[in-house]
């Protein structure tokens, strides 16, 4: 008697045409295999570019090319709805010493946020954790300029709401060289 492999595509179309329920009673299938997993964006509903301080919209795509001081706030909790999405991208650097502010007075990051950036390799990127909010009292992110540091072109904060609390992940790129400075970041309270 030889053996004979089928594949997982012709036994799922074998078990879908028995046309009956199968009752596996306290019986459990387990299953082995490659897992894919990804992050699927929603679809915005604008795209907008950011040149000056001001109120950004739920489920949208921001470009960012304001490179003075600014504040950004975010839509109140009771705007809010979970699974509203905000993409921050920055298309400039932040110019050295300014500082751009995300979040709305009163309303706290969830622990979930973090934000990485480059840190000081000269001619290269080595990624690490910059900040974290607590949860209870951090309700501003503090991005802030530096030369040779950023946050520069290439920048992402990706913020989303989770029902409670708005939660941010960061990924932020230094600017020229990144000699002797790291990108700079930090959680505050208002």
């Amino acid at each position: 008697m030889g053996t004979k492999r089928i594949g997982l595509a012709r036994v799922e179309a074998l078990v879908e045409n028995l046309k009956r329920d199968l009752d596996l009673g306290t019986d459990s299938v387990m299953t082995f295999g490659h897992i894919k997993s990804h992050m699927v964006r929603p679809t915005y509903t604008a795209a907008t570019t950011v040149s000056a301080a001001g109120a950004l919209v739920k489920n949208t795509l921001n470009f960012v090319t304001d490179t003075d001081g600014a504040a950004y706030t975010l839509p109140t909790a009771a705007n809010s709805t979970k699974g509203d999405h905000i993409l921050v991208r920055y298309n400039a650097i932040l110019a050295d010493g300014e500082v751009h502010k995300y979040g709305t007075s009163g309303e706290f990051f969830g622990v979930q946020s973090n934000v990485v950036g480059s840190g000081n390799a000269v001619n290269g990127n080595v990624f690490a954790l910059i900040t974290a909010p607590n949860g209870t009292t951090n309700d501003f992110l503090n991005l802030t300029g530096a030369t040779n540091a950023g946050p520069g072109i290439g920048s992402e904060l990706e913020f989303w709401y989770d029902g409670d609390q708005w939660c941010v992940f960061g990924t932020l790129m230094s600017s020229g060289t990144g000699a002797a400075a790291a990108v700079t970041a930090a959680f505050a309270n208002s």
